[in-house]
This record gives structure tokens, C-alpha cells and sequence, in this order.
């Protein structure tokens, strides 16, 4: 991602082979970096040391001196560095499910909240003054504590970003520096992290279209799998199917009265009474009421 107003610097973060601008699809457990490149052509600055920070939800997480003399310069950001009296280690980023409580947001946490999920690299002139042994410092462990649902607000965010486990690196050198132009950043990157289900949500990428269903695919694109679960259903529409007609055949039917002249008569629901005629044989109707 290149930067609106300060020419020679883009930021971008790799994750995995994905190449993320703006917004970074988060794969719980995946480890990611973030890299700062420097176009020393164009780059305003080339004087001047670069402190390049970096931070996690709010956080800064790690920071690094950079020079941009005669030639273009990358900085991965591939973790924070823990020294320790048995010696330094790395704790690579990586991302991780979030957990989230129903407890109350506390005031504190509900401004650390607005900066959950993004990770942003901050830039700052400087001037590096002197080198001095590194002290011991001990991280604390990322994304360790649940979160309260409420003090999302509705946000689609299911992932968070955190620390690997301890691996063993050279030592490095700590720098003093000063800020003659001040602490704030002439430039600045901010990424938003979310899982493929999350970007969805928020419309960043296109939801997965429904798949369809096997009855209405080719049945020569179909795999061995497929065409047996197929196979199987059709079997159970038969047997439901079958099941209906024998129901149908053991309905009981209406009863009929047979007469002497062979004629069928209904018995229920007749209000009417017939009368036959002893002269002249033909049967009468009475349609009158009683």
C-alpha cells in the first residue's frame, strides 16, 4: 500500500501467499509479516534516520532504526524480540481466534477496543545517537484475555492478533535516538484484520455462492462420493414414495346399501323419503318437509 501524501514509501503485509493491501484476510494460527519499503529515488527523507513502529491493536509491538541513503531498503517486521539471561529469542506474529465474554466494558478498554483489529506501521524521523547493550526484557503474552461482546458493537471480528512460542536468535543491538522534528509520524499504515468469514460480513469480499445441488448437476461432473450420496437419496424418495401407496390402498371406503332392484343408495345424509307407487310401479320423491 502506497502512501497519499509522502512519496518513496509503501507498506504492505504478507500472509502466507496472500499480498494484502488495506484489509488482510486473518487464518487463525497462521503467522504473518509486515514489511516497509523505501524507494531511496523518491524517498523525501534520505538524511534523516527512520524510527519504523509498528503496533498491534493499539499497541506498539515493535520498532526498528532505519537508514535510506543510496539504495532501496525493506524492513520485515516478523515478530517482537525478548532478551532474556539465557539469551534473545523471537516471538513471530500470528493470528488467533478471539474470545469474547458477556462482562460489562470497563472504561479503560472500551477506547483499547476501537484499535482491535488493525495493525498499523508508524514512521518517524530521527536521529540515532549512540548503540548500548540491550536490557532484559520479558514480553507479555498478546490476546491472552477474553473480550466482552458489548464493546464490539456490532463489529465482524472473530480473529486477534498475538505471539508464537520463543525462538532462539542472534543478539541484537539497542539504539538510543532523538526526535528533532517531534514524535509524530509523517506517515502512517493501518491494515484491518479479519477472517474470510468476517470480510464477508462487512461486504470487503463477495459471500461463497450456495452450491448446487447434486440433483441438479451433470451427473458426469459428479465424483465417486457424490454419485453414492445421490444414489442414496434417490433410494430414500422411492421408499417414502412406496410407503404412500400402500396407505393410500388400505383406506377404508364409504358403506353403500345394496336393494332388491339393484340399486345402489348412499344411506347418510338423505332427508328425502321414497314412495312407490303400487298402480302404477313408478317410484315417487316426496320433497316436502315432515
Amino acid at each position: 500500500m502506497k502512501h497519499d501524501h509522502v512519496l518513496g514509501v509503501s507498506a504492505y503485509i504478507n500472509h502466507g501467499n496472500t499480498n494484502a493491501t488495506r484489509y488482510v484476510e486473518a487464518t487463525p494460527g497462521a503467522t504473518f509479516t509486515a514489511s516497509v519499503v523505501f524507494d531511496y529515488k523518491s524517498f523525501p527523507y534520505p538524511n534523516d534516520d527512520i524510527d519504523c513502529a509498528m503496533y498491534l491493536d493499539g499497541e506498539n509491538a515493535v520498532s526498528y532504526i532505519r537508514k535510506v541513503r543510496s539504495k532501496s531498503t525493506v524492513t520485515p517486521f516478523d515478530g517482537c524480540t525478548e532478551v532474556t539471561p539465557s539469551g534473545t529469542y523471537m516471538r513471530k506474529f500470528k493470528f488467533q481466534e478471539l474470545a469474547t465474554n458477556d462482562g460489562f466494558v470497563q472504561e479503560g478498554l472500551r477506547e483499547k477496543l476501537k484499535s482491535l483489529g488493525t495493525i498499523s506501521i508508524k514512521l518517524r524521523r530521527c536521529r540515532a545517537i549512540s548503540s548500548k547493550a540491550p536490557l532484559y526484557t520479558e514480553i507479555e503474552d498478546v490476546g491472552k484475555d477474553s473480550v466482552p461482546e458489548k464493546g464490539l458493537k456490532g463489529r465482524a471480528i472473530s480473529t486477534q492478533a498475538t505471539l508464537g512460542t520463543r525462538e532462539k536468535v542472534q543478539d541484537v543491538a539497542i539504539q538510543d535516538v532523538a526526535f528533532p522534528y517531534g514524535t509524530r509520524p509523517f506517515a502512517e499504515f493501518t491494515f484491518k484484520y479479519r477472517s474470510r468469514k468476517d470480510l464477508q460480513v462487512e461486504g470487503i469480499i463477495p459471500r461463497s455462492p450456495s452450491p448446487v445441488p447434486l440433483e441438479d448437476r451433470d451427473p458426469a461432473t459428479l465424483n465417486a462420493d457424490e454419485l453414492r450420496q445421490l444414489l442414496e437419496r434417490r433410494n430414500e424418495e422411492l421408499k417414502k414414495f412406496s410407503n404412500i401407496k400402500t396407505e393410500k390402498r388400505e383406506r377404508p371406503t364409504p358403506t353403500l346399501n345394496d336393494n332388491d332392484d339393484d340399486e345402489l343408495i348412499i344411506t347418510e345424509h338423505s332427508s328425502k323419503r321414497r314412495r312407490t307407487s303400487h298402480d302404477s310401479g313408478i317410484e315417487v320423491v316426496d320433497l316436502t318437509d315432515d
